[in-house]
């Protein structure tokens, strides 16, 4: 009898057991460990959201949920100065944005968006990884930014309703240029009036005449239809145009390592992904768009522009050590 109720005792244990097992099979996930805010300013329908969409989807299935990403973007932000100073300060833990405003962070920046200087995306790309690079990467790190890398858009081009085929044609126009003393100083040059203007006031300045034309990739025709107000584009084919991605150095110092590695890994992943999505694909399609609209495309004297534009860097070199400018010719000039 006392062996029938010990067993029954012990039948009793496993059943407990094994329901508290089963019910640890089947409890809810926990929630993040980390949640990652990232953002651009600008807005859909370019290479930056879709980049950042695409950082959220592998980044979440690779750290199985531990790791939430939250993507902001558009003008909600600020300007692209604001996110830059959100990165530094670390209330945005990743951002994606254009190039310039970045020499406020790393002054040998402008190096590589001088005009006329990088020929095509892969001696450009050659350089992140040289001494140049190098040395840019330091003065953002000391300055709270992680360089993950640099993102190709294509070329930057002029829209005008003018058409311009030598630098003789621009004299006298007004041209909106972001707030980049650098390219003020080369396209003065050319005796333009470069006028900074915000980005979000471009369209209405080109449409009242403020400004005759502008100069950007095919992303910034496609997201503010300039075909409404500019009739040309003139391939002026100026700049490789590039966005960067940096990393909250505060943030990054203050995670575990081994989301740090999934973050870096992630971030270099998209980074990659873009540099054949952004620069081919997305930049056709919106070359396509803007002459199903009506622009023409003028091929210009690019040899020409470029003579002028060297006249510029010569007004910039001072600003660099002598390395960094004899470094860039050694880089560029083939």
């Amino acid at each position: 009898m006392k062996k029938c109720i010990m067993l029954v005792t012990l039948g009793v244990v496993f059943v407990c057991f094994g329901f508290a097992a089963g019910g640890q099979e089947k409890a809810e996930p926990a929630g993040p460990e980390l949640i990652m805010e990232v953002g651009t300013f600008h807005p859909p329908g370019t290479g930056d959201v879709a980049g950042l969409k695409y950082f959220k989807e592998i980044l979440e299935e690779r750290s199985n949920g531990r790791i939430q990403v939250n993507v902001t973007f558009g003008e909600t932000l600020g300007g692209e100065q604001d996110t830059i100073d959100q990165a530094r300060l670390g209330t945005l833990h990743m951002v994606t944005d254009g190039m310039a405003t970045m020499g406020r962070y790393a002054r040998k920046w402008g190096v590589w968006s001088l005009p006329y200087a990088y020929p095509d995306k892969e001696t450009l790309l050659k350089s992140v990884d040289g001494p140049i690079g190098k040395a840019i990467k330091g003065e953002f790190e000391r300055n709270g930014l992680i360089f993950v890398g640099l993102i190709p858009l294509g070329f930057r081009n002029m829209t005008t309703n003018r058409r311009v085929v030598e630098p003789g044609d621009l004299k006298g126009m007004k041209l909106r240029f972001p707030k980049n003393p650098d390219w003020i100083t080369v396209w003065q040059e050319f005796g333009v009036k470069p006028v900074p203007i915000p980005a979000p006031e471009m369209f209405l300045a080109l449409q009242t005449g403020t400004v005759d034309g502008q100069e950007n990739p095919y992303t910034t025709i496609h997201v503010r239809k300039l075909w409404e107000v500019q009739d040309y584009v003139i391939l002026t084919e100026h700049v490789v145009d590039f966005h960067i991605t940096v990393l909250s150095k505060d943030f990054m110092d203050n995670v575990s390592d081994d989301f740090r590695d999934m973050i870096l890994e992630a971030a270099g992943d998209m980074v990659d992904w873009q540099k054949d999505y952004v620069a081919d694909e997305l930049m056709a399609k919106y070359r396509a768009e803007a002459e199903e609209n009506g622009m023409e495309f003028v091929t210009p004297n690019k040899e020409a522009f470029r003579k002028v534009a060297q006249k510029g860097w010569e007004k910039l070199k001072s600003q660099w050590e002598p390395w960094v400018y004899d470094q860039l010719l050694k880089e560029t000039m083939k």
